[in-house]
């Protein structure tokens, strides 16, 4: 079922996903399970599903959905992509380019393997705070053994095949992740640009799309919006939870983080997004 097209009273709901992957511990709550992934996709046939980049803030549809993933691991292409196709749903991944073809992990899963579980809530609010370089000191004297295969970012190639059917769009998470309260302005600036240009000569394509790293509103202050807004981005995504309307902020686009619900609380869910 497709739903009208409005001048001003339409909603849409843009969702955020990390990872579809199922793991033997999920601490962030990050991993949606493949099966459920798709049960999700499946639910989604009743709404008017949109392209990230395609929203037109003036003519929102009644009942609009966008699905985003955050951070670029691999399962997006190896288990998120092959459902994408078979429901015909367009996405937006968003992609940290720093960690961009490496065989590391992310340092909040790297955290989790290595780090003791008594300390371990403790260092990931210290870490979340972090620059890269505090994050390293921290990390460092902590580690030990291999990083794990299955929870790599995709390398630059991956990021290609991903796209390569144009069902899947690029976006710019900046370069190490970290939250832009932590970073002084020229600090701001270089994961704004820098991850943009990288993605762009990765891809051979123009990349407009931008997600804040983690992204609540603490985490977005108005001068990151203004330099994303000044540095040729078409759209910027936080992670607070409100519908989209005719008067959100196009460079502070609120998103809902889905977790691993099956399929009928997924629906309750998002029934209650729109009502948010």
């Amino acid at each position: 079922m497709r739903w009208p097209w409005t001048a001003s009273g339409g909603r849409v709901v843009v969702l955020v996903y990390h990872r579809v992957f199922e793991p033997p511990q999920d601490p962030q709550l990050l991993c949606v399970h493949p099966a459920r992934f798709a049960e999700h996709l499946e639910h989604l046939r009743t709404f008017t599903v949109l392209r990230l980049r395609e929203l037109d803030f003036a003519h929102l549809p009644e009942r609009g959905v966008a699905v985003t993933f955050d951070d670029g691991y691999l399962d997006n292409l190896q288990f998120a992509k092959p459902s994408l196709q078979k429901y015909g749903v367009p996405a937006t991944v968003f992609a940290a380019t720093g960690s961009t073809g490496t065989d590391r992990e992310f340092w909040w899963d790297e955290l989790e393997r290595i780090a003791p579980p008594s300390r371990y809530e403790q260092l990931h609010r210290q870490i979340r705070q972090s620059t890269a370089s505090q994050r390293e000191a921290i990390l460092a004297p902590l580690r030990h053994g291999e990083h794990r295969a299955d929870y790599r970012p995709m390398r630059p190639v991956e990021l290609k095949q991903l796209i390569d059917d144009g069902l899947v769009d690029i976006g710019s998470h900046g370069v190490t992740h970290t939250a832009f309260t932590a970073l002084t302005t020229d600090e701001r600036q270089r994961e704004i640009v820098d991850s943009k240009r990288a993605l762009e000569t990765w891809l051979g394509r123009r990349v407009d799309t931008f997600a804040y790293p983690f992204g609540g509103k603490r985490d977005v202050p108005p001068s990151a919006i203004a330099a994303v807004r000044s540095a040729d981005y078409h759209l910027a995504c936080a992670n607070f939870r409100k519908p989209v309307t005719a008067k959100t902020n196009p460079f502070l686009v609120p998103r809902f983080v889905v977790r691993n619900w099956p399929g009928e609380e997924f629906a309750r869910q998002l029934q209650g997004f729109f009502n948010g």
